[in-house]
């Protein structure tokens, strides 16, 4: 079964591949939702929250912890909605920097994954090239 999203555009920002079979890369992608990650910018100390969601009848994205077995259900294609939110974290309070947004589709091709990239909208600072590094991250 197949999990797309119709609007999702034909020409794509990056396009790159995960040396996973695909069942790992959904779980991959799955276990990023609701965590974060920290970093150091500089002097700031940096906060990246991570919000995930999946196509549901071709027309709307939902939460991926919504949807039960998806890595067992889903077995050609999926297209997900990754939302990655900054936080500049101060000893006195966390203040939101900004919210960046990506569409992207993992498809099967047997050993490995073809993952394609877009942004949605043009908020935030990061690119398709700052998600590459964040999902390969996370499938290692």
């Amino acid at each position: 079964m197949r999990r797309i999203y119709h609007r999702f555009p034909q020409s794509c920002d990056l396009n790159f591949d995960i040396d996973r079979s695909f069942a790992d890369v959904m779980h991959c992608i799955q276990r990023l939702h609701r965590s974060h990650t920290t970093s150091r910018r500089g002097e700031d100390l940096v906060k990246l929250s991570f919000l995930v969601d999946v196509a549901e009848k071709k027309t709307q994205f939902v939460p991926v912890d919504y949807v039960s077995d998806l890595a067992q259900t889903v077995t050609e294609s999926a297209d997900f909605r990754i939302t990655l939110h900054e936080t500049l974290l101060t000893p006195q309070k966390s203040i939101p920097v900004s919210e960046n947004r990506f569409l992207i589709r993992i498809s099967d091709a047997g050993v490995r994954c073809d993952c394609y990239a877009v942004k949605d909208g043009r908020q935030g600072q990061m690119d398709a090239m700052d998600l590459k590094v964040l999902l390969k991250g996370a499938c290692e």
